[in-house]
């Protein structure tokens, strides 16, 4: 999903920035240059590819209407 160097990868482990929600939270609060080496070109890279897998992997709602449970 998020095309990083091995230095990147290092940065968000360190940080315990394992999941989407995780990332989201980071992103909504302090922000991602908050993290230690990255900068805002790297951030708004690391949002771009972000809202671009969420919209690919978006759920649809269900045939008849009503959202998924998991959505809700």
């Amino acid at each position: 999903m998020l095309e990083l160097s091995e230095k990147q990868a290092e940065t968000l482990v360190e940080a315990e920035i394992l999941t989407i929600e995780q990332f989201e939270t980071l992103r909504a609060g302090a922000g991602i240059t908050s993290l230690s080496g990255i900068g805002e070109a790297t951030a708004e890279k690391w949002e771009d590819q972000m809202l671009d897998w969420l919209a690919a992997n978006a759920r649809e709602d269900e045939p008849d209407g009503e959202q998924s449970e998991a959505a809700e």
